[in-house]
């Protein structure tokens, strides 16, 4: 029986390694909830045939937190940030394995509930990897060839730029090895947990944005 068309399948990859704050932690959780209860994604959802999506959060070991599930309308979309939000954090291992998280992402995207229009990873991380099996530009590499887009966000590790100013010359490093290792698509920062949110939200509008013309691309 064939698979439903859909515009999008998205395996979410939220880096919860040591270097990873409570505060950033739950930026990312709340964030990425927030943005498919927001009206601009909903819109383009439902002037399209809607998008599957997984969640993934990675340390050394890869861990899915949710399976695979369809987004057409706005109570799918508050369901799914619902069950988001819901998911705590599994532990603190310091080693991020980039390469092995994209090499998951890759894989839980063969078993897509859907025949999308593009397939595409979100990766969201404050560093560089510092362990795994399969280096991150080896993975970006295996992926490319298989038609996989991976977009990203980097995230300041500072929780309060206030009381302790980021250094910018830290987040462009960040961005440069990103994109030089990982990113096939396009980057975005947030440069504090406040921010996480509007970042998030402004790459999923862009994502459905390509395929829907008069949607705002964030």
């Amino acid at each position: 029986m064939p698979l439903p068309a859909c515009l999008a399948a998205l395996v979410l990859l939220m880096d919860s390694s040591g270097s990873v704050s409570e505060a950033h932690f739950r930026a990312q959780r709340e964030g990425t909830a927030a943005a498919f209860e927001h009206h601009d994604v909903v819109a383009g959802l439902e002037a399209s045939d809607g998008v599957a999506v997984t969640a993934v959060d990675f340390a050394q070991v890869p861990t899915t937190r949710l399976p695979w599930t369809m987004i057409r309308h706005a109570e799918d979309g508050r369901r799914f940030a619902a069950a988001l939000r819901a998911t705590g954090r599994l532990g603190h291992p310091l080693a991020t394995a980039i390469g092995d998280a994209l090499l998951h992402a890759g894989a839980a995207l063969g078993e897509a509930p859907c025949e999308p229009e593009r397939r595409v990873v979100d990766i969201s991380t404050d560093g560089y990897e510092t362990a795994g099996h399969v280096l991150a530009a080896r993975a970006r590499s295996l992926l490319a060839d298989q038609g996989i887009t991976i977009n990203a966000i980097a995230f300041s590790s500072i929780d309060d730029p206030e009381t302790a100013p980021e250094d910018p010359a830290v987040l462009a490093d960040i961005e440069d090895w990103l994109r030089e290792h990982v990113v096939t698509g396009f980057l975005r920062s947030s440069t504090a947990p406040g921010a996480y949110a509007d970042a998030f939200r402004a790459k999923l509008t862009t994502e459905i944005a390509l395929r829907i013309p008069g949607l705002p691309g964030g």
